[in-house]
């Protein structure tokens, strides 16, 4: 079994149970860590990058998105239309949810952090 576990010093432990050698930090390994939790399973990019703690399902912004972000969440939403086309072609109810779940959450996000016309609010409303 592969291993990709975080050790003191900075550095991850990457490879075979037993002869795992420690490498350099990189944002990629925490991902690759989250992936070997859940084998077989499919993992939205959202989930992936909050390492399971639902960050598509939290809300408040706390900011105003910026440019880029907006522009991430846009080609997100691009990209979920065409896996759900897939899921539906398919009939994966189960992986339809959890898309229907990740669209809705961004697109209340985007309606959050966004004024008239798309176009990025002034403010972000007080969180309740």
């Amino acid at each position: 079994m592969a291993r990709v576990h975080p050790v003191p010093g900075g550095l991850w432990l990457v490879g075979p149970e037993g002869a795992a050698v420690p490498l350099r930090a990189l944002r990629g390994f925490g991902y690759l860590r989250e992936l070997l939790r859940r084998p077989g399973q499919p993992v939205a990019a959202l989930d992936l990058a909050g390492a399971g703690h639902g960050v598509a399902v939290e809300s408040g912004l706390g900011e105003v998105l910026d440019t880029q972000a907006l522009k991430a969440y846009r080609q997100r939403l691009r990209d979920l239309e065409q896996e759900l086309s897939q899921a539906e072609d398919w009939s994966d109810i189960g992986r339809l949810d959890s898309l229907h779940a990740e669209r809705d959450a961004l697109l209340d996000e985007l309606a959050r952090a966004t004024g008239l016309g798309g176009r990025p609010d002034g403010a972000a409303p007080p969180s309740t």
